[in-house]
């Protein structure tokens, strides 16, 4: 973070964050493994290190899929799009792994990440909008999920900034 942002600020802002310090050390959420393979990613693309860049991006999805979000930005901004394109490989190829060791079916791996959702409504703005809207609860959840994900990604690919961290952060 401090290498991306040239401040030592969000650095600590995360490190100390009570949230994170919850999430790492009461639920056990390994977050700060993909992201710090996702910053390596964009200070390899950054020095131009494309290979190298799509090789941790895939690492970072390996590990939580929530990466993936950014590959948009990753192949509009690499000059050699098949390497970030290529990123995808290194998840699909853990998972081909992981079922030919374990025996378990492809799908089965994959099914659940795909439709992985969270505990809506327990904590946070889940919390306020089901306290808010009750009826609102499960129907438009997934919905609101696919609108979101469908204009981040829009909006990746016609963001036209310069400086690749400006999209990425």
């Amino acid at each position: 973070m401090y290498k991306i942002a040239k401040n030592s600020y969000p650095a600590l802002l995360y490190a100390f964050h009570p949230a994170m310090i919850i999430i790492i050390t009461i639920h056990g959420q390994l977050d700060s493994l993909p992201l710090f393979f996702f910053l390596l990613s964009v200070l390899m693309m950054q020095k131009r290190k494309e290979k190298l860049s799509a090789i941790l991006l895939g690492i970072a999805i390996s590990i939580k899929p929530w990466p993936v979000i950014f590959l948009p930005t990753f192949i509009k901004k690499s000059t050699h799009r098949m390497y970030h394109l290529s990123s995808i490989g290194i998840p699909l190829a853990t998972a081909v792994f992981h079922s030919l060791v374990t025996k378990v079916n492809l799908i089965e791996i994959l099914t659940p990440i795909k439709n992985y959702r969270g505990i809506y409504g327990i904590w946070g703005i889940g919390s306020i909008m089901f306290t808010l809207f009750p009826l609102f609860w499960e129907q438009y959840i997934q919905l609101f999920r696919r609108i979101f994900l469908i204009s981040f990604t829009l909006w990746q690919c016609i963001n036209h900034k310069k400086n690749f961290s400006q999209n990425s952060s």
